[in-house]
């Protein structure tokens, strides 16, 4: 009893880090696009005249915290797994305040390169959600099915916590509420959260992951293996192919949120607020997959079976927005795609786990999101080159990735 009420709080208390941290992440991402592609005076590039140079300045600020995760996930894995996961949390939101900082003195002196350094360092040391996933795998190692339950619901406190912080960062910019909001007001906010998340941590998180190397020796195994240590994965196919797994499903939710506000204005006109409202549909039915249906179902049916039904969802989504590109199916739409990556995320997470020993949890978190990061960077790169040609070609690459994941569900 005593045991799962410590596994209860630990999976609370880390919930609710990931849930702040994620708030702070949000709150900032509203105010880029009047800052950097309005015309008034307090903007980031009133001096530059092209409006494609700002387009990809607002591309570059607002992808690089998910490009960079890239090689952060995978180097804050690994240092968990050297000095444990509560040291790693504290040195990460240490250099997130930086980078937050950082960002401020850009914005107060018109610097754009300063603000583009903060977000390159917001996305190397951010990574509080690698770390988070394997906290939850170091306490469910003696079930899987209940690890994949308590992975979905970090990532559905990291979902929640983006769409919160979203919303009321749009606010914090808003002068017409309060003359005093400036942009970086959200910047402020986040940076107290973050200190609270600091402190939160420090006294309420018990490390149950802790290493006995020796500081010097610590440093000598990361200079010596850190890179060379990661080639393990090449040794696995199971591993491969459920990367290539997480690497379809993640590309195709990453292109599937990025291009539906496009999609309904372009098409259908829709205004700010109704795409708000779609948007807060979309993550209300992710949030209810994570909550309510991972958990059954993985004790229903086995884990293959259900990725390989969740990529027919997404194929079954992108065929309706490309066939029936009417109103009703766009709303329907969220249905299929939602479902589909709530479970291949979660399920593929576990399974990731279940492939390695427990010195490597970090490490394989650290690769699977920075997998994650790519996906979401190839999705940028190409929304950004097919907008300007035809949105429909994205909904295709959806349907040929998600044909493509079920394939890699079948190797498995």
């Amino acid at each position: 009893m005593n045991n799962l009420s410590t596994k209860f709080s630990t999976l609370f208390i880390i919930f609710l880090m990931v849930f702040i941290n994620c708030i702070s992440a949000g709150l900032i991402i509203p105010g880029f696009a009047p800052m950097l592609l309005g015309n008034h005076t307090n903007g980031l590039t009133q001096k530059i005249i092209s409006v494609n140079v700002r387009y990809w300045y607002y591309i570059a600020v607002v992808n690089f915290p998910v490009s960079f995760m890239l090689v952060g996930a995978l180097i804050w894995g690994y240092i968990s797994d050297l000095i444990g996961r509560k040291k790693s949390l504290i040195f990460a939101l240490i250099g997130t305040e930086i980078s937050f900082v950082i960002s401020i003195i850009g914005i107060i002196n018109h610097i754009i390169h300063l603000v583009l350094m903060g977000q390159i360092i917001l996305g190397l040391v951010n990574c509080n959600e690698a770390i988070a996933h394997t906290i939850i795998t170091d306490m469910s190692t003696s079930s899987s099915n209940k690890k994949t339950f308590n992975i979905s619901l970090i990532t559905l406190g990291c979902n929640l916590g983006f769409a919160i912080g979203t919303l009321i960062g749009g606010y914090l910019v808003d002068q017409s509420i309060y003359v005093r909001f400036t942009y970086t007001t959200p910047f402020y906010c986040s940076i107290i959260l973050t200190l609270l998340n600091i402190i939160f941590v420090k006294i309420f998180y018990q490390d149950k992951y802790s290493k006995s190397f020796s500081k010097i020796s610590n440093c000598k195994i990361f200079k010596k293996n850190w890179i060379k240590d990661f080639f393990f994965i090449f040794n696995n196919k199971n591993i491969i192919v459920l990367l290539g797994i997480t690497f379809c499903s993640e590309l195709i939710w990453s292109l599937y949120f990025n291009v539906m506000p496009l999609f309904l204005i372009n098409k259908f006109n829709y205004s700010i607020h109704i795409i708000g409202t779609f948007l807060m549909i979309m993550s209300i039915t992710l949030a209810f997959t994570l909550f309510f249906l991972v958990y059954p179902l993985v004790r229903l049916f086995p884990k293959k079976i259900i990725i390989f039904c969740s990529f027919i969802l997404l194929l079954f989504g992108g065929c309706i927005l490309t066939f029936f590109p009417y109103t009703i199916f766009a709303w329907f739409s969220i249905i299929p795609m939602a479902l589909g990556v709530g479970l291949t995320y979660s399920i593929s997470l576990s399974l990731l786990s279940d492939n390695v020993s427990n010195k490597r949890y970090g490490k394989i978190i650290g690769i699977a999101l920075a997998v994650v990061a790519l996906s979401f960077t190839c999705s940028g790169l190409l929304i950004g080159v097919l907008s300007n040609i035809n949105l429909d070609y994205i909904f295709i690459i959806i349907i040929c990735t998600s044909i493509l994941g079920g394939i890699y569900t079948i190797k498995y």
